[in-house]
């Protein structure tokens, strides 16, 4: 369920996420299916009913037999070929630039990553987007733009991990995850 306010207006609505997963642990091959934002607004602010952003991806994974490397390939926004939110760019001297030829736009979908698995207890991972770094980047500093870099490791019953994201100039994430199976203590 969806609920939203503003000021005197409220928006109800139903959505739902659905997935299907195949996992072949005997070739280290797993991939994964996901229609997302599925569902409609119920009750709009006034009589226009506004559609839910739904989207299309679709995932790869295959870890090396012999060596601890997996690479993942995923897919997303399959339901529109453009993701550009203007029909021409300019720049800054005002000329126009062309709009994103089919190569680009195949990439702007298409998100990589490589990770390092040297146990089950320890991760090292890092994975570019070509949709942010051009969408967030500027001209005068763009160096790291689009891409992520995280790890992962098992301390006894539980997995700590850290994650770092670089947007753009003037945007980073960093995100810290702690877990814990909790049938290991008794619950």
């Amino acid at each position: 369920m969806i609920y939203s306010v503003m000021d005197q207006y409220t928006s109800i609505g139903l959505g739902v996420d659905l997935g299907l997963f195949y996992n072949n642990p005997s070739t280290y091959f797993s991939a994964g299916f996901v229609l997302k934002n599925m569902g409609a607004e119920v009750v709009a602010y006034d009589e226009t009913y506004e559609k839910m952003p739904w989207d299309v991806q679709f995932g790869l994974s295959k870890k090396f037999t012999h060596a601890p490397i997996r690479l993942t390939v995923t897919v997303q926004n399959l339901t529109k070929l453009s993701t550009s939110y203007l029909a021409e760019v300019q720049n800054t001297d005002g000329t126009v630039v062309a709009g994103d030829n089919l190569a680009k736009r195949i990439f702007k979908h298409t998100l990589f990553g490589v990770e390092f698995v040297p146990s089950e207890n320890f991760l090292l991972s890092i994975g570019y987007n070509y949709r942010r770094m051009s969408e967030l980047a500027i001209a005068q500093r763009t160096p790291f733009s689009g891409f992520t870099a995280g790890f992962s490791m098992k301390v006894k019953n539980a997995r700590v991990g850290a994650s770092y994201a670089k947007y753009h100039a003037a945007g980073n994430s960093l995100q810290l995850t702690y877990g814990m199976d909790l049938s290991k203590i008794g619950l």
